[in-house]
């Protein structure tokens, strides 16, 4: 059973890193290692990296917070990448 609450810590470190050095400069392996967990074990939660932003942008979405995020002349979104 795939617990909801690494699911969580998965999409939190992963959103972090990507904000912190772009979502092309990070790899599964880094996301894993700060969520505390080996990258076989990540697999279990998300098929790759592209399914964890997936997940974040979705989560986002239904919070309401992506519209915030791409309001203005900015996108924050977007500084993602």
């Amino acid at each position: 059973m795939h617990s909801p609450d690494t699911k969580q810590r998965i999409q939190t470190e992963a959103l972090r890193l990507f904000a912190e050095n772009g979502y092309h400069a990070v790899t599964v392996e880094q996301i894993a290692a700060a969520v505390g967990i080996k990258a076989p074990s990540l697999y279990k939660h998300y098929s790759g990296k592209r399914a964890i932003l997936d997940s974040i942008l979705r989560r986002m979405e239904e919070g309401g917070a992506l519209g915030a995020c791409m309001s203005g002349s900015g996108s924050a979104v977007f500084g993602l990448f």
